[in-house]
């Protein structure tokens, strides 16, 4: 089952896989987000993002089913979990860009994320 990582970040340097960068992390079990019914691959999940100040941030989401805190790989580099980022970019041969997953926060913001398994 493990636990899903909510990591935001608010600028494009190391993002998304340089822990250094990161300005938030928080995880739940994933049980408590109902991530392994049948139909939880197309359901998106939704965050609110509270109290921070106004500006372009970026969220990554892990369905880290191991609980080990990073995205497990198989062959060729390809998830073996699942992972979103805010804006939902069409993902191809890596990791999108800060720019394409960016959102534009000013008081309370809440953000749709569909997760993506491979």
């Amino acid at each position: 089952m493990g636990q899903v990582c909510f990591t935001l970040f608010e600028r494009s340097e190391g993002f998304p896989d340089n822990p250094e960068v990161i300005i938030a992390n928080q995880c739940v079990a994933a049980s408590d987000v109902a991530i392994e019914t049948d139909e939880a691959e197309n359901q998106p999940l939704s965050g609110t993002l509270e109290g921070l100040p106004l500006g372009s941030f970026a969220v990554s989401i892990l369905h880290d089913e191991n609980e080990d805190q990073q995205i497990n790989q198989g062959i060729f580099g390809i998830p073996t979990e699942g992972f979103g980022f805010s804006r939902n970019p069409t993902i191809q041969t890596g990791a999108p860009e800060f720019q394409e997953t960016a959102i534009f926060v000013f008081g309370t913001t809440t953000t749709e994320v569909e997760m993506i398994y491979f």
